[in-house]
């Protein structure tokens, strides 16, 4: 499996992929990270110009990395209205290309995620991002918090995509 996931912002959207393979013995033999980084929008801009400059960001991420799966973290909640808004709209861009590049998508909660890769879904920031570095055999990961998330989010996409594979279940995804 080859899996792009996002912490999804309006301002800066954090990505992170991974590649895997199919053996359980020992996850973290199995997982290698393929990049991380953020994509950004400028606060200059009108807000189409935004979301455009991050579709095309996006695409051609998609196009570069060529997943198999997309992972997204879902918007937990948020007090300001006006930053909740152009998070729901980026989101709304990686579904489009979720859709326009068939691949199968899941959107986990961050306490889905933190437990899946912590044990425990109350877990800290810090917890996540050292079992998401050791899981991913590097020593941390380097960067804004936004692209440590979404290998954080990759990982348990990949949790989540095998869990459904062995299950027969992965089409209803697409």
């Amino acid at each position: 499996m080859r899996i792009l996931a996002f912490d999804p912002g309006y301002a800066r959207l954090g990505w992170g992929a991974i590649n895997t393979s199919s053996n359980f013995s020992n996850i973290s033999s199995n997982l290698s990270i393929i990049g991380y980084g953020t994509l950004e929008s400028s606060l200059k801009d009108s807000p189409s110009l935004r979301m455009y400059s991050l579709y095309k960001q996006l695409a051609e991420l998609i196009k570069k990395i060529k997943p198999s799966h997309l992972g997204m973290e879902r918007l937990y909640f948020s007090k300001n209205k006006k930053t909740v808004a152009g998070v729901y709209q980026a989101q709304g861009l990686i579904l489009a290309l979720a859709g326009k590049n068939n691949c199968p998508f899941v959107e986990i909660e961050p306490v889905k995620i933190k437990k899946s890769l912590t044990g425990y879904g109350s877990a800290s920031k810090n917890a996540v991002m050292q079992m998401t570095a050791r899981l991913l055999n590097q020593d941390n990961i380097v960067g804004y918090d936004d692209a440590s998330d979404a290998l954080a989010c990759a990982i348990a996409s990949y949790f989540h995509f095998s869990s459904l594979e062995k299950q027969g279940d992965l089409q209803i995804l697409r």
